[in-house]
């Protein structure tokens, strides 16, 4: 057998292997959900939904909860002690974002601190005065994230299927706290609200057309027969020299 037969031979095998393989297509995809939990009242235990992420879009590779909470209000302090103080209270709001199970996936404690100096206690707790006071507009916010990778099984059964996510945000409010170590009268008025954001990243091998990235076989193909279609030239203009 000639080289030129043997060098053929072993391309077309070549090319035989890589087209017999299925072209196979692949990226990675996100998907963002945001729901929230509007302003109101603590003390309270309120619900958010999400869609789950059907098994037929694609292999769950991350779960990601970003959980925002918010809290404001107003303060009345009345100091109850025998000497005048200063006095560092605390408002806040203690969110737990929870599974069906009750499981905590991720807790949030948006919280604002002020200090205030009353006098002496008047014997009227009526949060005014020389003794009291009453400290409105307060606000707070913090943030804290809840990331699952790779999803362990219980997330996996939670987040995809072809229903509804369903997780519960508990409110509760602390008392105003006093680092002074002094008797403290407190009364609050609060209200708290949340935002909760869900990002799915998964794999997909039925990417978007304009997301689809070839697989290195078919790159392959396109070289070697490109590189056979040269080879192939390169033989027909030496016989053609041969025989003249």
């Amino acid at each position: 057998m000639s080289i030129v037969r043997r060098h053929l031979l072993l391309v077309v095998s070549l090319l035989a292997i890589l087209s017999s393989e299925t072209p196979a297509y692949a990226a990675i995809l996100t998907q963002t959900q945001t729901d929230s939990i509007p302003l109101q009242p603590t003390g309270f235990t309120d619900s958010i939904d999400f869609d789950q992420l059907r098994p037929t879009e694609g292999t769950l590779t991350s779960i990601l909860l970003v959980v925002s909470g918010h809290v404001e209000g107003s303060l009345g302090l009345e100091n109850e002690a025998d000497l005048a103080k200063v006095f560092t209270v605390t408002l806040s709001a203690t969110l737990t974002l929870r599974r069906a199970d009750a499981s905590v996936l991720v807790a949030v404690t948006p919280s604002v601190s002020t200090s205030v100096s009353l006098g002496r206690s008047d014997g009227s707790p009526d949060f005014a005065g020389t003794s009291g006071t009453v400290i409105n507009g307060l606000v707070g916010n913090s943030s804290e994230t809840f990331l699952s990778e790779p999803p362990s099984a219980l997330d996996l059964a939670t987040f995809q299927g072809t229903g509804r996510v369903n997780l519960s945000l508990v409110f509760s409010t602390s008392n105003a706290r006093d680092t002074a170590g002094g008797e403290l009268r407190g009364r609050i008025d609060a209200l708290a609200s949340a935002t909760v954001t869900l990002t799915y990243t998964y794999t997909t091998v039925n990417p978007p057309d304009d997301l689809v990235v070839p697989e290195p076989s078919s790159f392959a193909l396109l070289g070697i027969g490109g590189g056979l279609t040269l080879l192939c030239g390169h033989w027909s203009t030496r016989r053609r020299r041969n025989a003249a």
